[in-house]
């Protein structure tokens, strides 16, 4: 992920975890628990990809979700344990490409927490099938 901070230099995060894939030829489906480090405490990621949009949903400490879809906008609440912040989504461009052996995702889009540009993000997402 390349974020951008209003005020401040933008920079990367790399995060690599294991994760379970489900290919389906209407939707996929990626979940995993968010590793140690991640800042996210116990929280599992699911994201439900189809050919048009791409949903993440978390749940635990963290609880959240966000769609993403070309030139979508996404309203919704940001759960965290030191309280809930109403977030919007703004996708620019999301870009698709999967199938059973795995998927290559690439979000950008910029977040407001409160209404205020909290963030301008590139997020590029692969899964690949260990066999």
């Amino acid at each position: 992920t390349r974020q951008s901070v209003p005020g401040e230099e933008s920079y990367d995060i790399e995060m690599m975890c294991d994760a379970e894939y489900k290919y389906t030829l209407g939707k996929s489906i990626i979940r995993y628990n968010e590793p140690e480090g991640s800042g996210l405490g116990k929280t599992t990621t699911q994201i439900e990809i189809t050919d048009k949009t791409v949903i993440l949903t978390r749940s635990g400490d963290n609880n959240s979700k966000m769609c993403f879809e070309n030139e979508g906008h996404y309203a919704g609440v940001y759960e965290m344990p030191f309280g809930m912040f109403s977030v919007n989504i703004n996708s620019k461009k999301v870009t698709i490409s999967r199938d059973d052996n795995g998927a290559h995702i690439v979000l950008d889009y910029s977040m407001e927490l409160e209404g205020v540009l909290a963030s301008v993000n590139r997020l590029e997402l692969d899964v690949k099938r260990k066999f």
